[in-house]
Formats: C-alpha cells, structure tokens, sequence
C-alpha cells in the first residue's frame, strides 16, 4: 500500500506543536532542517518538519499516528504511520 503524507503548513498547528503533551526531535541534517513528532493530550501523534523558521505538519490521511524519524541532506523525509486497523506503514517523503 503506498500511503502519500499531507504536507500542511499550518501556524495554527504551531500552537497545538508548541502546547503538546509530548514532543521529540529524531532528526537533522545539514540544513538545519529538523523532523520528529509530537503527541497530543489524546495520545494521537503528528510528525513535523521545521525548516527555515516553517512548521510543516506531515500527517497520513486516515492514520492516527505519524512519526518522522530520520531527514536526509536532500530532504526527503523517513517515518511511519498507524492506520486506524493499527497496522504500520512506512513512509518516505520527497
């Protein structure tokens, strides 16, 4: 199953980012663009990428988790993301 990531440039989200029950960062490359995730008080968590002072949110459509884990120098993005049936799926993003 491919699954595509929405890319979501949200300043609204920024809040939910900033107030999050958790938040963790799982990498960084050379320019300074960071990915990780973050959970909300109801345990759903959302990757990220920030890049150039930019809050991208990167959520799979229909999952009910998504982590970014790993952001290469050409900025493709690696991570995985849980479906409502709990199954796991990877994920690159170009």
């Amino acid at each position: 199953m491919n699954r595509s990531i929405s890319r979501l440039s949200q300043t609204s989200r920024l809040r939910a980012f900033v107030l999050a029950a958790a938040t963790f960062a799982a990498g960084i490359n050379r320019r300074g663009q960071i990915v990780g995730a973050f959970g909300e008080a109801s345990g759903k968590a959302h990757g990220y990428l920030l890049s150039s002072g930019a809050f991208i949110l990167l959520d799979a459509p229909g999952a009910t988790d998504t982590q970014a884990f790993g952001i290469n120098q050409g900025g493709e993005i690696v991570g995985f993301s849980i479906d409502a049936a709990g199954l796991h799926h990877g994920f690159l993003e170009r």
